[in-house]
């Protein structure tokens, strides 16, 4: 207890089983109903005694020594836009490299055993997490981008020190940064498990059947772009430190790498995310606010061998053709025709976007951040409708209960489809009136 479990070690070290396991079992089998709800009233425990409080610590280092550059982001300085790139591939290559290493060489209950990702699929995820990297780096960019410009009021580092007021209301929205995290995943990534999104953009994330640190952000750019909203909430409504927005930034690139190791007996390893990844249609969110538990798609651990859990209930449901492991290292590219072509509107997204950033293309900000926003759910359920599918376009979640799936749909737009738009046109609109801060409590 207490500083033997500092940033969630295992009484100081990176190896060993949590608490709940029993070790005469196979891994996987044991229950983690009883870490449900578990210790996230407790502050120092939720933050401090897990993985939180370390990547918190390498984030105040990264804010120390290399701030940001908001005079050079408002001039949109390509030099500096490409150092930050290089700083943040080195942070994501550096830390998911030493939780490859750690999971492969201390610890010894993988949850498949006979399964280790091969050259091929460690390829897609190192590209994938890659280019996560890059988009990491256009978020920043852009936020500072805007308070370099003044479009949005931010608090100093100097001005966050001059009251007990300030310093009080930061230090909550960075404790806070954790539990926005876990309730915007949850609604986010529900979201994207509908049919017409998750075909065409989640499904990616799902292709590995064993995962890898370097799974963790391995995500088609619009489940990053999405997945990044969280850093919205809330530095993009309300005057904060930049420091927020770099936190909740840093600890939704970093975070993903020690729970998707696929040893039960890692550091920060989770059980209930690795279960999501075997049978797909539960675990949705966390085990820390159990949104799972409240909807019905709560799954306490593995049944059977992981393994025969795998193949019985996924293969055999026909969704080989998107979890296949191949030998082939093009298997970071589309693999039909409906893909190739949302493939293609992902690509003119995102170059209408820094087209119009950069002044070559003058078409209205709001329409090329809808477009950005929401386009991929029209696009998705367009695509479907012309080539068809085996399932839905609602499917897994066809069969809930109206109000549930409107629920799930309407908060996952709120949450993660909304703030997208926000975030594109505060950059795009080139003056405070476009941003959503101005919107809300006037320039």
């Amino acid at each position: 207890m207490g500083l033997m479990n500092i940033f969630g070690l295992n009484n100081l070290s990176f190896r060993g089983a949590g608490s709940y396991v029993d070790t005469k079992l196979p891994a996987g089998r044991s229950s983690i109903e009883g870490l449900l709800w578990k210790d996230w009233m407790n502050v120092w425990k939720f933050v401090m005694e897990s993985q939180n409080g370390l990547c918190l610590l390498l984030c105040a280092a990264v804010y120390h020594f290399f701030p940001y550059d908001y005079e050079a982001a408002a001039r949109w300085d390509a030099a500096v836009f490409v150092s930050r790139l290089q700083l943040n591939v080195l942070i994501v290559w550096g830390f998911y490299s030493a939780c490859h290493v750690l999971s492969n060489f201390l610890s010894s209950r993988k949850f498949l055993p006979a399964r280790y990702p091969n050259f091929a699929d460690m390829f897609q995820m190192v590209f994938y997490c890659t280019l996560s990297a890059v988009q990491w780096t256009v978020w920043e960019y852009g936020f500072c981008h805007m308070l370099g410009r003044g479009y949005m009021p931010f608090q100093t580092d100097a001005e966050v020190l001059m009251s007990w007021e300030n310093i009080a209301w930061n230090a909550a929205l960075v404790v806070a940064v954790p539990y926005i995290r876990i309730i915007h995943f949850y609604w986010c990534h529900r979201l994207i498990h509908f049919r017409f999104m998750y075909k065409y953009i989640h499904s990616l994330h799902h292709r590995n059947s064993d995962i890898d640190p370097f799974a963790g952000v391995c995500m088609h750019p619009y489940e990053i772009l999405y997945y990044f909203t969280t850093a919205c909430w809330p530095s993009l409504y309300v005057n904060c430190s930049p420091f927020v927005w770099m936190w909740n930034l840093f600890h939704a690139m970093i975070t993903p790498a020690a729970p998707h190791s696929g040893f039960e007996d890692h550091w920060s390893t989770d059980q209930f995310h690795y279960i999501h990844h075997a049978k797909f249609e539960c675990n949705y969110g966390t085990g820390a606010i159990c949104f799972d538990k409240m909807f019905g798609t709560f799954v306490d651990k593995f049944d059977v061998n992981v393994k025969e859990q795998y193949d019985k209930e996924n293969i055999a449901k026909g969704k080989a053709q998107y979890m296949a492991i191949t030998d082939d290292v093009l298997n970071v590219l589309p693999k039909s025709n409906d893909y190739t072509l949302h493939w293609m509107y992902c690509i003119a997204s995102y170059y209408w976007v820094l087209a119009n950033a950069l002044g070559w293309d003058d078409t209205d900000y709001r329409l090329v951040a809808a477009n950005l926003a929401f386009g991929p759910a029209v696009v998705g359920v367009v695509l479907m409708q012309t080539f068809g599918d085996i399932n839905p376009l609602l499917w897994p979640f066809d069969k809930e209960p109206v109000g549930v799936c409107a629920l799930h749909i309407a908060a996952g737009m709120l949450f993660s489809v909304v703030p997208a738009y926000h975030f594109a046109a505060g950059v795009l609109g080139g003056s405070a009136e476009a941003t959503a801060y101005c919107q809300l409590w006037g320039c």
